[in-house]
C-alpha cells in the first residue's frame, strides 16, 4: 500500500513489483499528480486498518477492506477528504490491531500520546478527527509507535506496520 500527501492511496500485490538490481529505475507504484509526493508505503494485509495523520493534527483509521487491490501505477482511491482546513498528509500506518499507542509530534516541539483505539475508524472520504491542538503556525511533522517497529508486536501487544513520514517498510517484502 502506497499513501500519498494528496490523500491517496493504492494497494496492489506484491507479486506486481518485480524484482530488480540496484542500478534499476524500479516501476511506478502510484500516478503522482503535480504537487504530490509519497509519504507512507507498508503492508497491506486483508485485516487491519490504515491509519492516516494530517499536517493541521486530523486523522482516523479507515478498514483496509475498503481498499480495493488495483493494479500498479494507477491513480489510487481516495484516503481521506483533503482541504485546507485539515492539510496534507504527513504520515501513515497499517496497523493490525487497535492495542498499543502513538505518539504524534510537531514542529514546535509539542509531543502528545494516545491509545490507537481513540482513534476513531470512519470511511474514506471522510476528512477524520482533530488528533492534536497545535499552536498558531504549527503542524504535525511525524507520528511514532512505542516499541521496537518491527511490524510484529511493540510489547504493548499491537501489531504495527510503521509507514510513517520516513517512508521505510518493515522490509519482509508485502506491499
Amino acid at each position: 500500500m502506497l499513501v500519498t500527501t494528496d490523500g491517496r492511496a493504492i494497494r496492489f500485490q506484491q507479486e506486481d513489483v518485480r524484482s530488480m538490481g540496484r542500478p534499476a529505475a524500479g516501476v511506478r507504484g502510484i500516478r503522482l499528480h503535480s504537487d504530490d509526493r509519497v509519504v507512507a508505503m507498508g503492508l497491506a494485509p486483508e485485516e487491519g486498518d490504515l491509519l492516516v495523520v494530517t499536517e493541521e493534527g486530523y486523522g482516523k483509521r479507515t478498514a483496509l477492506a475498503e481498499y480495493p487491490t488495483h493494479g500498479r501505477g494507477g491513480g489510487g482511491v481516495a484516503t481521506i477528504k483533503p482541504g485546507e482546513k485539515i492539510g496534507p498528509i504527513v504520515a501513515a500506518a497499517v496497523t493490525h490491531d487497535s492495542v498499543g499507542e502513538m505518539i504524534l509530534m510537531s514542529g514546535g516541539g509539542k509531543i502528545i500520546r494516545q491509545p490507537i483505539d481513540t482513534v476513531p475508524r470512519l470511511g474514506r472520504a471522510t476528512q477524520g478527527v482533530r488528533l492534536m491542538r497545535l499552536n498558531e503556525g504549527d503542524n504535525v511533522v511525524s507520528m511514532a509507535f512505542l516499541g521496537d517497529g518491527d511490524g510484529e508486536s511493540n510489547g504493548d501487544g499491537a501489531s504495527i506496520d510503521d509507514i510513517g513520514r520516513s517512508g521505510e517498510s518493515n522490509g519482509d517484502g508485502e506491499s
